[in-house]
């Protein structure tokens, strides 16, 4: 495991990789779920989030995302435990279960964004935000008819990638958010039948970002999923942390 990747563990029990969304860090999962009984949290900055360094764009793909946190399970030498994570961090968690089974004993996906197909509409105004990056001027992104659009539906999302857009992004930032919006962590939806473990889904609604007919799509076609409809963090994000935990830790109280 390269030293210059950087990862959180809290507590000790049940091994739990729990990973952060697009453009976040380490920090994401492990303030929602601190202090988990019985479980040991962990979480990575996935290449070029936070602390971990981007090298290359190549790097930049949930096969690559995947490889590395199984790669932290074998540096803390861990073979078998919970993934899960937020938005992109689901994502990884499904690439896992498909590419290396051996390793997941349940998921737990939270407000997933990709499916099967890649440039996503929903992940559109990301898109456009990367453009205007590589361009020098992510700010006109609120200037776009789409933003306007978006801002109109549902404000509370369209805050959240505002400031993503005004906060200094590093010039790189145009290939993570680019990259991972032409890719898509599974390569069919038929491929998720061979997930035969336990399953929690959250999804929201009120999110266009991640709709919850994504968590439905995820359900009926997981063997052994459970889905459960949390608030909207846009719109109520006390509700949105109180449930997402509450959901949370009922699953992995079976697991302990």
């Amino acid at each position: 495991m390269k030293n210059s990747f950087q990862y959180s563990i809290q507590g000790s029990g049940l091994p739990f990789f729990f990973q952060h969304g697009l453009g976040s860090e380490r920090t994401q999962p492990q303030v929602l779920l601190n202090n988990l009984n019985g479980v040991q949290l962990i979480s990575m900055d996935s290449m070029g989030h936070g602390t971990s360094p981007f090298t290359r764009p190549d790097d930049i793909s949930f096969d690559r995302f995947s490889d590395n946190l199984v790669a932290l399970a074998d540096h803390l030498q861990i073979q078998n435990a919970v993934f899960g994570g937020i938005s992109m961090g689901s994502g990884i968690a499904l690439n896992i279960a498909l590419r290396y089974p051996e390793y997941v004993r349940a998921l737990i996906l939270v407000r997933p964004a990709w499916l099967d197909v890649a440039f996503p509409e929903n992940l559109k105004l990301s898109g456009l935000l990367a453009d205007l990056i590589k361009r020098g001027n992510p700010e006109m992104l609120m200037e776009s008819e789409e933003y306007k659009y978006w801002e109109r539906k549902e404000p509370g999302s369209a805050e959240s990638l505002k400031n993503h857009a005004l906060s200094n992004l590093p010039n790189y930032a145009y290939h993570i958010i680019h990259n991972m919006w032409a890719d898509r962590p599974i390569q069919d939806l038929k491929d998720l039948r061979r997930i035969q473990i336990p399953v929690l889904i959250l999804a929201s609604h009120q999110d266009f970002v991640h709709p919850f007919h994504y968590g439905e799509i995820l359900f009926n076609h997981l063997p052994q999923a459970q889905l459960a409809e949390i608030p909207s963090r846009y719109v109520d994000t006390v509700g949105y942390e109180r449930e997402s935990r509450k959901y949370i830790e009922e699953f992995l109280s079976f697991l302990v």
